[in-house]
């Protein structure tokens, strides 16, 4: 069995303006790839740092005597799983990216196992 190496062949099927624009459209791919990347990372970030600045920090040996502290959920499970499923229809309607897509279904899909 012969084996050839493929990059000289690729370079003399394509001319040096094609090489050039693969390059370049490599360069931009890896660009958006790691822009979207550090996006999300940002969202995720302020999502948590949001979570945190509005849950109260109890300390496991007090005991809370506030009434705003609530023994049961006041939104139930099956509600959650019918909300996050209209929120991925209308996403689908109108044309939502394919990572928000993407993240709702995490999201159903974690809460479908609780």
């Amino acid at each position: 069995m012969l084996l050839l190496p493929l990059i000289p062949v690729k370079q003399k099927l394509l001319s040096e303006d094609d090489q050039q624009e693969l390059t370049e459209v490599r360069i931009k791919l890896q660009q958006i790839s790691s822009d979207n990347h550090q996006h999300y990372e940002t969202l995720l970030s302020e999502w948590i740092d949001a979570g945190e600045k509005l849950l109260p920090l109890h300390s496991d040996d007090s005991v809370s005597s506030d009434k705003s502290v609530i023994d049961e959920p006041r939104v139930k499970h099956e509600e959650t799983i019918s909300s996050f499923n209209t929120c991925i229809k209308w996403a689908e309607e109108n044309g939502a990216e394919l990572g928000t897509l993407h993240t709702l279904r995490l999201l159903r899909t974690e809460q479908s196992k609780t």
